[in-house]
């Protein structure tokens, strides 16, 4: 057995396969077609297996699990063998069955194999089963995974690729998950979330993060991730003084002072929270009142304030005037969404989007990976509701999926069950059995039932209004049916017992309303409207991701977890990734911890 790991590599070819359960046609008959040729002669487990995949590369899920389940393992070379368990995995994963998909990579044969495989085939292996692990709520046994993949391969820059990505994942937790994996009893895994935190503990300061890796490396010297920074830091140089200081520019005109006043107080709770942790800070904010001059005049005065980051555009009109200018000298953060024409990655321009649209398209990848296709849209009769109703439509006819009915409905509506009755073909039923009495038994005992093609409801509300709807459906028999819903759901309110009206339902949650997330919690009042309480947080958010843009130093890939949820920026536009939650007996819980049953 003297061979070489080169002689002996294999790779496979799963990687393009993408499970669910449309099919393209086309493919599909044709394999149909061999198929039927075929069958007259018994296939042998390696031709059975190249259908399978050939089936689920056309997107016929189930056609290619009955093919598998032909399939001798046994009689399967190695290479086979690898491409069988990553198919059989991703098959089960697609049908919710992640235990049994987390069997098929973890196999004795899968792991006897592990050192013969090339970087390619070893990737696709190790990354499904990161992404089970996480799925089931084993985070420290995902980094686990993720450093033994680390410790396979040997090509120098993909060790640093993959120690990033680790890091990534790890930075990404609620702060509270990140503390306990410190206690691991493997070394390694402890050492990995020690970094965590120290980048956790200081994204909201101006130090740079090769300093942050540098200090945790030296007191770290023996775990692996010391050896090669897994960082891509910009050693640019910043054309003007690295003072930290920050220009915030707000209209504090009638119309809009007390939205300004909460976003300004949301960031300056950013900014009291820093000083707390740097040492060496001589940072400076000053708040310039747009409306007195214009924001253009107001630009110019944080200028010759020698700002090193301008935040401003929370009105629109500000927002527009803003985007259009020629030069940004600074960075400049438009707390705005982008304006495509003028703005597409203009040097020194960031947008932090507030865009319903980014949300609506996290809720409708969780439930169509949930295998939901046939939706019943609840929504309110106000802006915010019939476009956040609208912008889900349309984008979930066009990804296949299916609006069975959208309710939409009033502010004074008291009453939800009569509203509800006919979406749920509830009215229709009453009418059959009022029937069934009239003509044929006036003794006869009937109950209503609701239509049974409704596979998930989606509910776009505050939370006084959903605290009516959810019982609503209970009532009407549609208990059992799926509930999503957004952010604007949960206002942060301890109120268990109303809250239990609100039971089941998932939503697209804001960290900071769950302890634990953050380092330390934001101090926002929480009788304030569910709009103002968001727009408190989306200050403090603005704050958090600026010291990414106060310092070339300071622009990593590493994302910000903040009080609204993971900041990630993609060219030059900051975005949100929602963490799902879910409430349980009048708590909301966070789904990526405490995985549904």
């Amino acid at each position: 057995m003297g061979c070489t790991q080169t002689q002996n590599t294999i790779n496979t070819n799963t990687s393009d396969v993408y499970v669910s359960e449309s099919q393209i046609e086309f493919n599909i008959k044709e394999i149909e077609n061999d198929m039927l040729i075929v069958n007259e002669v018994e296939q042998t487990s390696q031709e059975l297996l190249e259908t399978a995949l050939e089936f689920a590369r056309g997107g016929s899920t189930n056609q290619s699990k009955n093919l598998l389940a032909q399939v001798n393992s046994a009689e399967l070379n190695d290479v086979a063998f690898i491409n069988y368990s990553l198919l059989r995995s991703k098959i089960s994963s697609s049908s919710n069955e992640l235990k049994l998909a987390l069997i098929e990579l973890e196999s004795e044969r899968i792991q006897s194999l592990e050192q013969k495989l090339n970087e390619e085939a070893l990737n696709d292996i190790f990354k499904e089963r990161s992404v089970i692990l996480m799925t089931l709520g084993r985070f420290e046994d995902s980094i686990q995974n993720d450093n033994k993949l680390i410790d396979l391969v040997t090509s120098e820059k993909l060790k640093s690729e993959l120690s990033e990505k680790l890091l990534v994942k790890i930075v990404s937790q609620p702060y509270i998950r990140i503390e306990q994996c410190i206690r691991n009893l493997n070394p390694i895994v402890g050492g990995w979330c020690r970094l965590g935190i120290e980048f956790r503990n200081k994204q909201l300061t101006s130090e740079n993060p090769e300093s942050i890796f540098l200090n945790w490396a030296s007191q770290n010297p023996t775990h692996p991730a010391s050896q090669f920074q897994p960082l891509s830091v910009s050693h640019e140089k910043s054309t003007r003084a690295n003072n930290g200081h920050i220009a915030l520019l707000l209209p504090f005109d009638e119309e809009y002072e007390t939205p300004s006043k909460i976003f300004m107080d949301g960031f300056l709770d950013g900014f009291f929270k820093s000083l707390n942790l740097d040492k060496d800070h001589h940072r400076k904010i000053k708040i310039f009142n747009s409306s007195e001059k214009g924001i253009i005049s107001a630009y110019k005065e944080a200028l010759d304030f020698d700002a090193q980051l301008i935040v401003g555009g929370l009105r629109q009109s500000e927002a527009e005037i803003l985007s259009a200018l020629k030069m940004y000298e600074v960075p400049t953060m438009i707390i705005n969404d982008p304006d495509k024409k003028n703005s597409e990655n203009v040097r020194n321009l960031i947008f932090f989007s507030n865009s319903q649209e980014n949300e609506i398209h996290h809720i409708i990848e969780k439930v169509w990976q949930d295998g939901q296709r046939s939706i019943v849209i609840i929504a309110p009769n106000q802006s915010w509701g019939l476009k956040s109703s609208d912008i889900f439509e349309a984008n979930w006819i066009q990804k296949g999926g299916q609006i069975l009915d959208k309710v939409i409905f009033d502010q004074d509506v008291r009453d939800f069950t009569d509203l509800l009755k006919r979406p749920l073909h509830i009215d229709l039923s009453e009418k059959r059995g009022l029937f069934m009495r009239r003509f044929v038994n006036s003794q006869l005992e009937v109950s209503s039932r609701r239509r049974d093609d409704i596979d998930a409801v989606i509910l776009f509300a505050y939370p006084d209004k959903a605290r009516q709807i959810k019982p609503a459906l209970n009532y009407l028999f549609a208990s059992d049916v799926p509930v999503y819903s957004s952010s604007r759901i949960y206002n942060g309110s301890r109120k268990y017992d109303l809250n239990k009206d609100l039971d089941d339902i998932q939503f697209t949650g804001m960290p900071w309303t769950l302890d634990g997330s953050l380092r330390d919690s934001i101090e926002v009042d929480l009788s304030l409207h569910p709009e103002y309480i968001q727009l408190y947080a989306r200050g403090f958010d603005s704050f958090s991701i600026s010291q990414k843009f106060l310092s070339p130093s300071k622009q990593t890939k590493l994302p910000v977890f903040s009080a609204t949820g993971l900041l990630e920026v993609h060219d030059n536009v900051i975005k949100k990734v929602p963490r799902w939650y879910q409430f349980r007996n009048g708590i909301n819980v966070d789904l990526q911890l405490n995985p549904q049953n």
